[in-house]
């Protein structure tokens, strides 16, 4: 019995992911009729996912923007950092649409509609006023990323700039860090069982879904390691850093 147990814990998280990926593909084409009564176990995985994200980035952005050294290296890593992110977010959507459009991605995925869509016509002023929170906890009852990055960093730069003053919430943030992401390890523990679950009620939908999966997952790597090799290696190249500092950090 020991011997297969440290068999089992061997196994790693990704392998434990493939085998539950498999395992719920057949299960959904073998008993197609069974599938939605593990509907609540994905349910419960992807809530908790959502939990943890306002934790995380609420205590990392003030985490490194109150451990700045100071507000003109912030500045100069802000601005900086900014272009990096609109330039490979924007060569990451062309790159996605035109595999998609190459491959056809998505035919005979069968999606449900919503009925009923809220719509709202909303200006730029609405659209401005509304990245801005009223309330962090409110932010972060509702998962309003936008409003919960601007909050943090403001909240960071203020830190930053009170220095001594600010290093009892700089060591909460910290630790709110750090137990943010045990949290999310304990998570993962619940992503085999939710990937079988999520897996088998696709696969009850029939072969047709399942063909145009596998195209959407085949152009979504297909994408993804053009976009690892041309734009983050090239980008490496031009700017003559090293792969091994990238990395590491």
């Amino acid at each position: 019995m020991r011997p297969f147990w440290e068999f089992i814990k061997g196994i790693s998280l990704s392998n434990w992911l493939f085998i539950a990926a498999f395992s719920g593909l057949l299960f959904g084409l073998i008993y197609p009729e069974l599938t939605l009564h593990f509907k609540f176990i994905n349910d419960i995985f992807l809530r908790l996912i959502k939990a943890v994200i306002a934790p995380i980035l609420f205590s990392v952005l003030i985490r490194a923007l109150g451990n700045a050294e100071s507000a003109n290296d912030l500045g100069r890593l802000g601005w900086k950092s900014l272009l990096c992110f609109e330039v490979w977010s924007t060569l990451a959507l062309l790159i996605g649409w035109f595999t998609s459009l190459l491959f056809k991605s998505g035919i005979g995925i069968n999606l449900e509609s919503q009925e009923s869509v809220n719509q709202t016509n909303m200006t730029l002023n609405d659209l401005l006023v509304n990245a801005f929170p009223t309330s962090i906890i409110d932010a972060m009852a509702r998962g309003d990323i936008l409003q919960i990055v601007i909050f943090s960093f403001i909240f960071g730069v203020a830190a930053l700039a009170v220095g001594e003053k600010a290093k009892p919430v700089l060591q909460f943030t910290d630790s709110l860090a750090e137990i943010a992401f045990k949290f999310t390890q304990f998570i993962f523990f619940l992503a085999p069982p939710a990937v079988f679950a999520a897996m088998a009620i696709t696969a009850s939908s029939g072969p047709e879904t399942l063909t145009g999966l596998a195209s959407f997952i085949f152009s979504a790597w297909i994408a993804q390691l053009f976009f690892l090799i041309v734009v983050i290696f090239g980008s490496l190249i031009v700017f003559n850093i090293p792969l091994k500092r990238f990395i590491y950090h």
